[in-house]
């Protein structure tokens, strides 16, 4: 697998279980991560993965009109059941399959990186991206992927605050612009990746509904059913245009 199809989540589960998922396998875990809060105690939910590394079913041999989608965790669905994420919710509307796609920690790099890597294998119809917060980019690093975000800096200070790394971090964000050329670049770039392949693409921008339901997926951090549910409605709206 290239690095253009490079999930995470698939070498956290080959961590977990010694060995790489077989075609049809998944590999579910009540937590994402071993540091995620359960806050909201009322809301029960697993973590299903395909053998891919997404929290999605398996594309492989899909023959029928489908749709793909991509986005950081709130489209990835942290702290909320599957089957509430403005991905189901899509498809339940249009009735085709949503292949999810997204990513915690994910950046406008992930999101055209995974395109340029997926997109035709599964080739969907139409693609929706909720384009992640501004301030967040990749770097390939070692035979993997490394996202990098204010919450990544803020460790890199308190651990090594001297190394060159720290100090190009430092530099990045010091200045907006580079984090708002960088998201001009993947969204012409994920334009013409469509373009080329004949895809209908429908964006939206996380920004627009920060703090929309805030707190309110089980880890108490992320957003809630009423953003996923307001998310999928503002793509059907895009879709019936």
């Amino acid at each position: 697998m290239s690095l253009y199809q490079y999930s995470k989540y698939k070498s956290w589960i080959k961590k977990n279980l010694g060995r790489e998922l077989s075609k049809g396998e998944y590999y579910s875990s009540y937590k994402i991560t071993k540091y995620e809060r359960i806050a909201n105690t009322d809301i029960e939910l697993d973590y299903r993965f395909n053998q891919y590394g997404f929290r999605t079913n398996d594309w492989t041999d899909n023959e029928n009109e489908c749709y793909v989608a991509f986005g950081c965790s709130n489209t990835l669905g942290v702290g909320i059941p599957e089957d509430s994420r403005w991905s189901n919710l899509l498809e339940e509307h249009t009735g085709k399959e949503v292949f999810n796609l997204g990513i915690g920690g994910g950046s406008a790099d992930t999101v055209t990186r995974l395109a340029m890597g997926w997109l035709h294998e599964i080739k969907p119809t139409k693609v929706f991206v909720l384009w992640p917060p501004l301030h967040r980019w990749e770097l390939a690093k070692k035979g993997g992927i490394k996202f990098f975000m204010p919450e990544t800096v803020n460790h890199m200070l308190n651990q090594t605050p001297s190394k060159p790394e720290t100090r190009y971090v430092l530099n990045y964000l010091s200045e907006d612009f580079n984090s708002e050329i960088n998201k001009r670049r993947n969204i012409y770039t994920m334009q013409n990746i469509c373009y080329d392949l004949g895809i209908k693409l429908y964006t939206l921008e996380y920004l627009d509904y920060d703090y929309m339901d805030k707190g309110n997926a089980r880890d108490g951090h992320h957003c809630g059913e009423l953003f996923q549910k307001t998310v999928a409605k503002d793509f059907i709206n895009l879709i019936d245009k």
